[in-house]
């Protein structure tokens, strides 16, 4: 601990750093990784002041630090702000649903849809239904016309880029597709992302990063930074 704590130049954050580690322990720590995500750093909330934080601390202005964590120590900061994405949970639980070819329907997929628009066949495109049960059973409120994927442009709010558990939305022919992000390759280039109707069932698909058109994620989470993939997944197919 001391000896990454003397990698850092600045005596200011050095002292902030010092002083939570003395007197809060592994909470104060993960309280300045918490205070970190909400300036953009996107860090693994896990109390452990390393490398990555490290250099997250570096990077940022050190009056804007020490205001936020004033925020979380005087209880003006919201405690409830959720600092996992717990909705993947549900999300990874319908993991190989499919569609039924033919005139039979899948129920699971006709109740994603009985939640979202009422569509009463498998075979309309069901991306942004499954992104709206997952959403629903999370405890968050639908976009209007949650069954277009387009729709969720409007939910939530921006992230500025992909992070872990968030609505990734992009264009395709016809209309676009919803999905939630899991996970990347080590450069950052690709996306790993769970969704419905990608190749016309719940799996998780490899996307480039530059083809979503934006990331969304509901207010009161405080994003966290997308892990690397190290699961099997195919490259995406019709769905893009």
């Amino acid at each position: 601990m001391i000896k990454l704590i003397d990698k850092l130049k600045n005596p200011a954050t050095r002292l902030i750093i010092i002083l939570i580690d003395q007197f809060q322990g592994k909470e104060g720590l993960k309280n300045i990784q918490i205070a970190l995500n909400t300036m953009g750093k996107y860090l693994k909330v896990d109390g452990i002041i390393g490398p990555i934080t490290i250099e997250a601390l570096k990077s940022v202005n050190n009056k804007e630090l020490h205001a936020v964590l004033e925020d979380i120590y005087r209880g003006r900061f919201n405690k409830k702000a959720k600092t996992e994405p717990h909705w993947l949970k549900y999300a990874f639980e319908e993991l190989g649903v499919k569609e039924i070819h033919g005139s039979k329907h899948n129920p699971r997929i006709l109740e994603y849809h009985s939640v979202s628009g009422g569509f009463s066949t498998d075979e309309v495109p069901w991306c942004a239904s499954f992104v709206n049960f997952i959403m629903l059973k999370a405890g968050y409120k639908s976009p209007k016309w949650p069954a277009a994927a387009k729709s969720w442009l409007n939910f939530g709010k921006s992230s500025g880029g992909p992070v872990y558990g968030a609505i990734a939305v992009k264009s395709r022919k016809g209309g676009g597709h919803v999905c939630f992000v899991v996970g990347q390759t080590p450069d950052g280039k690709y996306l790993f992302c769970l969704g419905g109707n990608q190749g016309d069932e719940v799996n998780i698909r490899k996307y480039p990063k530059d083809v979503f058109i934006d990331f969304r994620i509901p207010t009161d989470y405080i994003p966290q930074k997308v892990p690397v993939y190290k699961g099997k997944a195919d490259i995406a197919g019709k769905e893009s």
